[in-house]
């Protein structure tokens, strides 16, 4: 069995000349993730790609995309869970760094919600399954609203 923790993000700001800048970390909850049997010999540390992209599909990252901004800014967006009693809230969080400054975003997503995708003029599309009418719902939204 092949075992990853998945905790925080970091962003991280490089010069022309790919030297580091800056070091920022989003802290978010710690995820588990295991790989059994045929999966873990075929996916390990051996091909890290592969673990990361098998990783991906199965859900186990959190980034979903990153978009350009305004102010040669980028919007960074990930999903994230915060723990509570009874259910918990995912949302979609969004980090806009600029040359300074990091803006941190939180768009609350439905549990029917199935995917998040960029969309043009700084926005986010979000895919959501209604059931009781079988039909597919895709909203806009600008980034840094509800």
């Amino acid at each position: 069995m092949t075992k990853m923790v998945v905790e925080d993000l970091q962003l991280m700001t490089f010069d022309k000349d790919f030297n580091l800048q800056s070091l920022e970390t989003i802290e978010k909850e710690k995820r588990n993730f295991d790989l059994h049997g045929s999966y873990a010999a075929y996916y390990s540390f051996d091909n890290i790609h592969s673990l990361s992209n098998r990783m991906k599909t199965a859900g186990g990252f959190d980034y979903e995309f990153s978009q350009k901004m305004p102010g040669n800014r980028l919007a960074v967006h990930f999903r994230s869970t915060i723990k509570q009693k009874g259910a918990d809230l995912k949302y979609l969080g969004t980090a806009v760094m600029g040359q300074t400054d990091i803006e941190l975003h939180q768009f609350p997503l439905e549990w029917r919600t199935l995917k998040v995708l960029p969309a043009k003029n700084h926005r986010f599309a979000v895919f959501r399954m209604d059931y009781k009418e079988d039909a597919l719902h895709i909203q806009l939204h600008q980034i840094g609203t509800n």
